[in-house]
């Protein structure tokens, strides 16, 4: 009996022993661990060297540490190589395969809700999306049941680059947008709008950032804009110049695979209206103003002409030219406007059309007023680009009537007879100094009274003068208007000097004689005569440039033969009606 109780005890003893080393191998054999694997970067472009970085993860809910990991080459891409990874052992047990253990074992691990990252190195194919790289982790319990878990994440290939696009809207002119070695012309308010869009044969990576820059006139490059996206497929931007200069705009922009265009073209900016400038031919007063909105004293056969120049503030030849000029004439009848043309301060109150307006007429060439009254003249210049000038405008006086003058002969005199040839007729002008519209001033002493025989081989003369500046040398001169049957006076044509002498201390002037100035003196209806011929006005010649010659007395120092250098005009007497 007692031996078989101590059998029975033994044997109850050693099942105890044997149940409890089942439990502890049955614990061990079936121990877990849950992991992921995390490939950056996804997409890559083709045919690059590229660092791949692999991160493991182990989850919160397995039960034992990762010891060891692996990770498989893709045979699509070439040059495999693992890096070094501190506190792990690399071995490489077949081509391309890398093993990483933990050293020493149990310490350099991968805790239970803990992660760690390894590196290696590829080249990228030429194309092809979603390329699967093979990893595996392996617990502390390998190589019990459950201590392994395979893993894989994918790589892709954006073989192709960015594409950048532009629209140029509003005022252009030439290549718009550029090529190679061409301008775009702009002005500062034409919208440049840049378009990109991600590309790619398999799939797209997307946009990563853009950059645009530009340089104004060679100078360093200033940043417009520099743009993080992403990963979008399609991105947008407009932008304008706000100076004129020559531009060379740089638009640069990477896809997330690192592929990137870059886009470089040149624009110059033109913002800066033409300048029109006005001149007058022969006849007009006076000679010194021209431009601005004095008035002016022309006729009709005075040729107006307009030249327009389109300036360039930059110095780098950002003035595109390629003028159209545009005058428009206001005529409202007979001395309608006078008071325009006589008083300076009412010419300046002109309210010059608009560009819109009707009755503008391009300018071709030099055009003529055609109505003796008061005209406004208005005329402005438009460049290849639309810059509009302002419209500049000028009070014009149109006169082609002679003043009327008479003679009368006092006792005693003697009568010519029928038979005696006629050389001329004895003629009196009173010359006066003349207000701001050109009204005599009288009653101040300041005159001059010119005694002349106005036809003859030589013109006699007698000036009698008062009120002139003291101790000055004088010129009395004659302008004549140029008859249309001549190109060439036999003499000065304007401005024909008649004769030279000097006021004494008091301002007083006394001079006679005669003068060869190769033309006569008006008479009624003040006409320009042949020296032997008495009045072509009239019958049988009827020529239209009869009329209109001047006499003035001025400052020889204001003069210099055969026209006048400076314009002071309350200094000068002129001829009265």
């Amino acid at each position: 009996m007692e031996g078989e109780k101590f059998f029975t005890r033994k044997m109850t003893n050693l099942s105890a022993v044997f149940l409890t080393a089942i439990l502890v191998l049955a614990s061990v054999g079936f121990a877990t661990h849950t992991s992921t694997a995390d490939l950056e970067p996804e997409w890559s472009a083709a045919g690059q060297s590229m660092d791949y970085t692999v991160t493991f993860y182990n989850n919160a809910s397995s039960t034992h540490a990762i010891g060891e990991v692996r990770i498989y080459r893709n045979d699509n891409y070439t040059n495999f190589t693992c890096n070094q990874k501190l506190g792990w052992i690399l071995s490489e047990p077949a081509p391309g395969i890398c093993n990483y253990y933990g050293y020493p074992q149990g310490v350099n691990t991968i805790p239970v809700g803990g992660s760690e990252y390894f590196t290696f190195s590829a080249t990228t194919p030429q194309n092809g999306c979603n390329w699967t790289w093979q990893f595996e982790t392996r617990d502390i319990t390998f190589p019990n049941q459950g201590s392994i878990q395979y893993l894989n994440d994918t790589t892709s290939v954006d073989d192709l680059a960015p594409n950048i696009t532009k629209e140029i809207i509003g005022p252009q002119s030439g290549p718009c947008p550029p090529g190679d070695g061409e301008v775009c012309w702009v002005r500062q308010n034409t919208q440049i709008n840049i378009t990109v869009e991600e590309l790619g044969v398999c799939g797209i990576s997307g946009l990563d950032f853009c950059e645009i820059t530009y340089t104004v006139d060679g100078e360093s490059p200033v940043q417009k804009i520099y743009q993080d996206l992403n990963g979008e497929t399609f991105w947008n931007y407009i932008m304008t110049f706000d100076e004129d200069s020559l531009h060379v705009l740089n638009v640069t922009c990477y896809d997330i695979a690192g592929n990137n265009v870059t886009d470089i073209e040149k624009f110059r900016v033109d913002d800066t209206p033409p300048k029109t400038t006005k001149t007058y031919g022969d006849p007009h007063f006076p000679y010194t103003i021209i431009e601005d909105q004095y008035p002016h004293w022309i006729t009709t056969h005075t040729p107006v002409t307009l030249v327009a120049n389109d300036p360039d503030p930059t110095g780098h030849g950002c003035n595109i030219s390629n003028m159209t000029t545009y005058y428009r004439n206001v005529y409202k009848g007979p001395h309608g406007l006078q008071g325009f043309c006589e008083d300076y301060n009412v010419c300046m109150t002109w309210q010059p059309s608009a560009w819109d307006d009707c009755g503008w007429t391009e300018y071709t060439r030099p055009f003529f007023k055609n109505e003796e009254s008061c005209h406004i003249i208005e005329y402005y210049s438009v460049d290849e680009l639309g810059n509009k000038e302002s419209v500049k405008h000028q009070c014009v006086f149109v006169e082609d009537t002679p003043p009327v003058g008479t003679k009368e002969v006092g006792l005693p005199n003697i009568p010519c007879s029928k038979d005696e040839s006629v050389t001329g007729e004895d003629s009196i002008l009173i010359l006066e100094n003349k207000n701001s519209t050109w009204q005599p001033i009288t009653g101040d002493g300041i005159q001059a009274t010119l005694e002349y025989n106005d036809m003859g081989p030589e013109f006699e003369y007698e000036l009698t003068a008062t009120g002139l500046q003291t101790n000055t040398q004088y010129s009395l001169i004659y302008y004549a208007d140029e008859p249309d049957r001549f190109n060439n006076w036999g003499g000065d044509n304007p401005g024909a000097l008649i004769v030279e002498a000097t006021s004494d201390s008091n301002g007083n002037l006394v001079v006679s004689g005669s003068a060869a100035i190769g033309m006569n003196l008006p008479s009624y209806p003040d006409a320009n005569m042949d020296i032997n011929e008495h009045n072509y006005c009239g019958a049988p010649d009827f020529y239209s440039h009869c009329t209109g010659a001047k006499i003035w007395l001025v400052p020889s120092s204001d003069y210099s033969e055969p026209k006048l250098t400076a314009w002071n005009p309350d200094n000068y007497l002129f001829e009265t009606d």
